[in-house]
């Protein structure tokens, strides 16, 4: 009798551990045996090259896998962090990518229980000449706190403007076979449109020099190393005789917080010399937004100095990044 007893009892407390555990896994997301596999092809947006290295843009990674639990929300489970050097080491995926894309990479995550996921990810950036900047804040970033509080931390942070962001669709794993998701990162970009009006017939090429943003880009998407972008890099721009109004636009990433960015111009003429007229005004460049300027040229000035006005300024606010690529219209 006593051993029946004890056996009875052995047996309820089993019973209680296992609901437990099963109910500790659904509502805070802690890991656990499974048979899934997620096998997960990560890339960025980045420009119009094809097949970019990830590394020549993002010097750091984080991912975050989420699971949904019984009431439909998803939680944190697990995640993962990669340095330079270990991105450098992932395998390349095979997934095909198009103009603009970094050659995919690919990360695994095993031993998942079956359930549907998201995956997040928070890529950090190279500043404007290579070096380090300071990682996105990644406070909330724990074990069974939710995606909404989690994603909420990291892109309304004061980093988030010099972050590469992105996540999943719903991942639906079962335990037949390993599922192939994709996980494509996006940056915050800005927009600076300018036309300038009267542009003499001797000036072979234009320059414009961006300051306190966080990083420029060349008409093809190439992160710079340097803030002076020159319009000849792109087959856009042939300046001829009968080119009086020529649209520049320049992608960058947004001015830095508290500060105001400055703009200036440097003309080369056909005779060898140099140019340079600062715009008057400066501009805070916000993320997803366009600041659009016409300016004219006055040439006809004693001692070869030009004068640039500024005839109208608008900024926009719009759902827009890199993958247009300019002239766009507002």
């Amino acid at each position: 009798m006593k051993k029946f007893a004890f056996f009875l009892s052995l047996m309820v407390v089993l019973f209680f551990l296992a609901c437990s555990d099963n109910d500790h896994d659904e509502t805070t997301g802690k890991p656990g045996e499974g048979p899934g596999v997620i096998n997960l092809a990560v890339t960025s947006r980045v420009g119009t090259h094809v097949g970019d290295d990830l590394t020549a843009y993002v010097k750091s990674l984080d991912l975050l896998l989420f699971r949904e639990n019984t009431n439909g929300i998803y939680l944190l489970r697990e995640s993962v962090s990669f340095t330079k050097a270990q991105l450098e080491a992932l395998a390349g995926g095979t997934t095909e990518v198009g103009a603009g894309f970094t050659e995919a990479r690919n990360v695994n995550f095993d031993n998942l229980p079956i359930g549907n996921y998201i995956i997040v990810g928070v890529g950090n950036m190279r500043d404007s000449v290579g070096g380090a900047l300071e990682n996105a804040a990644l406070s909330a970033i724990n074990v069974g706190n939710t995606m909404q509080e989690i994603v909420a931390s990291v892109t309304e942070g004061s980093t988030s403007p010099r972050i590469f962001f992105g996540m999943t669709d719903r991942i639906v794993l079962g335990s037949a076979m390993p599922v192939a998701p994709s996980l494509t990162l996006y940056r915050k970009v800005a927009m600076f449109a300018l036309t300038l009006q009267n542009v003499p017939a001797a000036v072979d090429r234009i320059d414009v020099e961006v300051q306190n943003t966080y990083g420029a880009f060349n008409m093809t998407g190439n992160f710079l190393s340097d803030r002076v972008i020159s319009v000849t890099q792109s087959n856009r721009y042939e300046f001829t005789e009968d080119q009086s109004t020529l649209p520049l636009a320049l992608v960058t990433l947004p001015t830095v917080t508290g500060e105001q960015s400055a703009f200036t111009l440097l003309f080369y003429l056909d005779n060898g010399q140099v140019i340079t007229i600062p715009l008057q005004n400066t501009y805070v460049l916000k993320a997803n937004t366009i600041t659009k300027l016409t300016a004219t040229i006055d040439a006809d000035q004693s001692g070869g100095v030009w004068n640039v006005r500024l005839t109208l300024s608008i900024s926009a606010d719009v759902e827009w990044n890199v993958d247009q690529e300019p002239n766009i219209i507002i």
